[in-house]
């Protein structure tokens, strides 16, 4: 991090840290739905998202909920 602000400085780039949950899911239609219904199941709210698909067969997905604790907690119940 502390390179990307040094990097940045000059541009005068505002930067924020934030903690993520990050979630490694299968690579097929609906995977992402189904977590995000976990979440709004839970009732909690998704700030933002983003996430990466390749020709591989999993995605990673980044999530900033607004209680990432139990977020988690309910991404990992089976």
């Amino acid at each position: 991090m502390a390179k990307a602000k040094k990097a940045l400085a000059p541009f005068g780039v505002g930067i924020k840290e934030e903690e993520v949950i990050s979630v490694e899911m299968p690579n097929k239609v609906g995977e992402l739905q189904k977590v995000a219904k976990k979440i709004a199941n839970a009732r909690i709210d998704i700030h933002y998202m983003y996430g990466t698909a390749g020709a591989g067969k999993t995605s990673i997905c980044v999530f900033k909920t607004a209680d990432d604790k139990k977020t988690i907690k309910i991404i990992n119940k089976q």
